[in-house]
């Protein structure tokens, strides 16, 4: 009498029916799981990533743009109709990325800040500079 329990056709292989699902299970559920702790991995990294982001602007960005850019480009005052008062974190800066395409381009031609304004040491302009390249990079 014939066990129902072995239907493969090939002699190589002695492994009953029901253990060779269950091989094939465990392995999707193996391959699921390296998935799954794999992915929240990137997410943290990432999340870091704009985390550091944005701790640099509130310490380093910030307090540059307070010091040589709110006197004209502010929530009152906002020549150019751009207002840099309004970026308050990375949350507001994250909301506007063609406002800082156009930062990253007037601190790249030297027409900010004006050469009649308060200047910035070559420091500052360089952390300044530094944190807008970086920025694209993070976000994209």
């Amino acid at each position: 009498m014939k066990s129902n329990v072995f239907h493969h056709r090939r002699r190589d292989c002695l492994l009953p029916v029901h253990n060779r699902r269950t091989s094939r299970v465990a392995q999707l559920g193996c391959t699921l799981i390296c998935i799954l702790l794999t992915a929240p991995a990137l997410t943290a990294d990432e999340s870091d990533s704009l985390a550091a982001l944005g701790l640099a602007y509130q310490r380093d960005i910030r307090p540059l743009l307070e010091q040589f850019c709110l006197d004209c480009h502010s929530t009152k005052q906002q020549e150019g109709d751009f207002d840099l008062q309004q970026f308050s974190g990375l949350e507001q800066v994250q909301r506007d990325p063609q406002g800082w395409q156009k930062v990253e381009q007037m601190l790249e031609s030297g027409e900010m800040p004006p050469a009649d304004g308060l200047q910035p040491s070559a420091a500052q302009r360089q952390t300044l500079r530094a944190w807008v390249h970086s920025y694209p990079a993070e976000r994209g």
